[in-house]
């Protein structure tokens, strides 16, 4: 007795004795290889024979039965699962439409020289270039810039949400942050290493730091104090400024650092001769940032009109010796001791200008 090729049903010979059996097996073969067909809602009311095959008409969803359940296939239905999908070669453009055929996406589509990899249209009909190739380099948003969270990028990478990212890549800006809390940091502004960091927090600025070139040099500015690590050199006057009040009201006080060719470290007090001599001792932090090999500079003002002057007999970064120049006395004097500042020595005070200090020797003291 022969079968169909594909489907293995019987087919009963001319002539043959009890040819319904077979062709009961037949119909015992369909029940599970003619496909199904009713609503999502209903297929409960079949029984999932192996093998058995149901069409949600509904959902567009195909089931097929395991012996107890139906099994859904993910890639069918109206919102399928694909795992991977490939495009053939030859396929240059694959274009996406909504249920009224209306055009919503094109993916590798060629508009001229470059090669859009992905592009959106809104209801107008307008385009929006969401991921492209082009000649010059990547372009995501259409015209070089990147938008995360943002529709309309305004710098290269432009990232917006709870915590914002604003990268500029021409100039080397980083922003993080929004209004209240914001870090900006800059790389290789202008070339050469320099580099900036600015951190805002809510109510104000929490901290400035710049750091520029090589050699380390930091600037850190914070609401009560400025630390610099390096030179730091000022074209007009280094001024502090203290609020008074007075009768006539709140002034400020603007007093201006002293200027020298030689930076200089001073200490001063007051102190009292006994039989026409005195010991001071130096604070050791004196003696830390003083060049010991370098002259100090001595300054006595006596506090008694019986003074026939003083002497500094002995000097160094630890002591002070003084005497009465007629070896008797008993009287406050006060004193003030200048050194030059240790690795500071040798500092060039006239230079061509925007040079960097050089070894050239330290001006002489009648300089100062």
């Amino acid at each position: 007795m022969p079968e169909t090729p594909n489907h293995g049903y019987n087919v009963p010979d001319e002539g043959a004795q009890n040819w319904h059996e077979p062709l009961n097996e037949n119909f015992e073969q369909y029940d599970t290889d003619i496909e199904i067909r009713d609503t999502d809602g209903n297929k409960g009311n079949y029984d999932p024979k192996a093998g058995a095959k149901f069409l949600a008409t509904d959902t567009e969803t195909v089931y097929i039965g395991s012996g107890s359940s139906w099994d859904r296939l993910e890639t069918s239905g109206r919102v399928p699962k694909l795992n991977r999908l490939e495009v053939s070669s030859e396929v240059s453009r694959i274009d996406l439409l909504n249920g009224d055929g209306d055009l919503k996406m094109i993916m590798g589509y060629q508009p001229g020289p470059g090669r859009f990899l992905a592009t959106l249209f809104d209801d107008d009909g307008d385009q929006h270039n969401v991921l492209s190739v082009n000649d010059e380099g990547h372009d995501i948003a259409g015209d070089g810039k990147v938008g995360i969270g943002r529709a309309s990028p305004g710098v290269p990478l432009d990232v917006h949400g709870q915590d914002n990212w604003n990268l500029d890549s021409n100039d080397g800006d980083l922003r993080i942050g929004n209004g209240d809390y914001r870090l900006t940091m800059g790389v290789a502004l202008g070339g050469g290493g320099r580099g900036a960091c600015n951190v805002r927090a809510k109510g104000g600025l929490e901290q400035l730091q710049l750091g520029a070139g090589t050699s380390g040099h930091t600037l850190r500015i914070r609401p009560d104090t400025a630390s610099v690590n390096g030179d730091f050199e000022v074209s007009g006057n280094k001024n502090f400024v203290q609020s008074v009040d007075t009768d006539d009201g709140e002034r400020e006080v603007v007093y201006t650092t002293v200027e020298a060719g030689t930076p200089h470290t001073e200490a001063s007090g007051v102190a009292e001769l006994a039989d026409g001599r005195a010991t001071v001792g130096l604070p050791e932090h004196f003696a830390w940032v003083t060049d010991a090999d370098e002259p100090l500079h001595v300054q006595t003002t006596p506090y008694a009109v019986e003074s026939n002057g003083l002497a500094a007999v002995e000097r160094s970064t630890e002591r002070l010796v003084f005497a009465d120049l007629d070896g008797t006395g008993d009287y406050e004097f006060s004193y003030t001791v200048k050194g030059t500042r240790d690795g500071h020595a040798d500092k060039r005070v006239v230079r061509e200008p925007g040079a960097a200090d050089t070894t050239d020797p330290s001006p002489a003291p009648a300089d100062d």
